[in-house]
């Protein structure tokens, strides 16, 4: 959507509008994670001019050339699909990933929890956690989040 908006401004003021909305995405996403997840995924304490490890100046500056590089290049290829894009065909598709990516979202938030309450020693006590231990166990877990650390 910024892209739409930022069509027409001028390359400066893009660079400076995805650095800012990139880092804000970061630090609030990062602060969600942990006061629902009581974890991190990554810590920028050691980059110089960080905020509170959880965005720094150098990540900010590269959200904003993703941004440029994702405005110049796949932008116009995405619009020009999403302008085919239509009939009732298209709109089970999108129905279809809504629901699959909401289905991943709570099944992926479930095995974190399961995941955070079993490193806790808390055994499964009911078939669904038991589910999860036996599909997500922490040997999973740790190769699809290696960088993730618990807080509590």
């Amino acid at each position: 959507m910024l892209s739409v908006v930022l069509k027409s401004k001028n390359l400066l003021v893009q660079f400076g509008v995805f650095t800012v909305y990139g880092a804000a995405v970061e630090y609030f996403g990062s602060l969600f994670q942990e006061l629902c997840f009581g974890s991190v995924s990554w810590d920028y304490s050691e980059h110089m001019l960080n905020l509170g490890g959880r965005v720094s100046l150098k990540m900010a500056f590269m959200w904003g050339v993703l941004g440029i590089v994702f405005m110049r290049f796949a932008f116009p290829w995405i619009s020009r699909l999403l302008e085919k894009m239509k009939g009732t065909g298209w709109r089970i598709a999108c129905v279809a990933m809504t629901v699959f990516m909401a289905v991943n979202l709570l099944v992926t938030s479930a095995a974190i929890t399961r995941w955070r309450t079993r490193a806790a020693g808390e055994p499964a006590h009911n078939p669904v956690a038991q589910w999860l231990d036996d599909t997500y166990g922490d040997e999973t877990m740790t190769r699809l989040f290696p960088n993730m650390q618990f807080t509590e």
